[in-house]
Parts: C-alpha cells; structure tokens; sequence
C-alpha cells in the first residue's frame, strides 16, 4: 500500500472514539538552538478544540506509531470558543495575524526524523468528531513550520478531523510571507482500523 493510499485511509477512518490516549506524556525539552541544528514550530488549534500534540524523536517503525519516549508538545487551546494569547512565542513569522496569536512556539531537534501524533476533538452544529493521526517528516535547520489542528467542522456531511503542516517562507516575488505543504510520511495509530491490518505485529 502506498503513502497516499495510507493517508486517503487514515483520513476515511480517523473519526472514532478515542480510549487509552488520556495518559500523561513527560514535558518536552527543548534542544538548545545555539547548541545544535533546530528548526521552529507553532501549533494552531482552533478555538474549541480539545487537544493533545507529542512528539516521538524514536518512533521504530516505518509505517506504526510506536509509543516510546513520546513528550507533549506545550499547546494553547481554549474551549469555550474564544482564542485567547498563546502560551509560549520564540518569535516565528507568520500570515495570518489570528493564527499568530492563538499559536504556541517551540524549537524542535532538526537532525533526524520526527513524529507528530495528535489527539483531538471538536463539535459541529449537531455532530462531534474524536480524532487521533500522526505523521513523520524531516525539520530542516533554521525553517519555520506550522502545525494546524481543527476538528467538528463539517465536511461531506461529515465530522472532519484535520491536521496539517505547512512551512512558512518568504515569497521572493511578493516579499510576504506564504505557507507551502511539507512532505510527511502518513502512521498509522492504534485503535484505528489500520492498526490490525498493519501494526499488530510490530509492523515496519
């Protein structure tokens, strides 16, 4: 199965309810950039969504998220519906000044491999969605990446449960800032019906 056939898979199954997530990761530390290579990265979540956001600098495997030395990523989330200031800025750039205020900056290890896994939820006008997904992408040293998390809008007729990155850059002809999608590889995350097909028996 390819990456996209992954990905088309994870987004059709992604909505269910979650169990087991609730557990509490060890605060993340963050590599010192005047020591080693770091890249940057703002987490947006909506305002109304509940969300958890670790990061997995061993994840083993090449297509499951293995749970092991995850840490929790330092988010801003507000569920009554209002955004309100961020918990921690390092001076990112950004396009949208909303999304600039309600986003939580941290310095990520630029080096290796990286996988993202988040837990969220949201609600609709008369639905709610539940999410978990994960991926895997390369930070590149000195770039600006951001995270953006949205779940219980509607799409389809459907709960949505979104989670993308983007890299922000500098458009050379227009001098302003722009996002532009990042590669990343697609895991898959227990409790999904992935998991079984792929993952039960530690699948690489």
């Amino acid at each position: 199965m390819s990456n996209h056939q992954i990905l088309c898979q994870l987004k059709y199954i992604s909505i269910f309810v979650l169990s087991g997530c609730a557990t509490s990761l060890p605060p993340y530390l963050e590599p010192d950039p005047a020591r080693e290579p770091t890249a940057r990265l703002r987490t947006v979540i909506i305002a109304g969504v509940r969300a958890n956001v670790s990061l997995h600098q061993n994840n083993n495997s090449n297509v499951c998220l293995i749970e092991n030395e995850a840490t929790a990523i330092p988010v801003h989330t507000n569920v009554s519906g209002f955004a309100g200031e961020s918990k921690k800025k390092i001076g990112m750039p950004f396009v949208d000044a909303y999304w600039e205020k309600i986003g939580s900056e941290v310095y990520i290890p630029a080096k290796d491999d990286l996988t993202l896994s988040a837990s969220f939820s949201g609600t609709g006008a008369a639905y709610g969605a539940a999410c978990r997904m994960a991926f895997r992408f390369r930070p590149l040293p000195d770039k600006d990446y951001q995270l953006f998390v949205q779940a219980g809008q509607q799409q389809n007729g459907r709960g949505a449960c979104i989670l993308e990155l983007q890299e922000i850059v500098k458009d050379l002809t227009s001098k302003k800032m722009i996002q532009r999608d990042v590669v990343r590889t697609p895991i898959v995350v227990k409790g999904s019906p992935a998991w079984n097909a792929r993952c039960k028996d530690g699948g690489n």
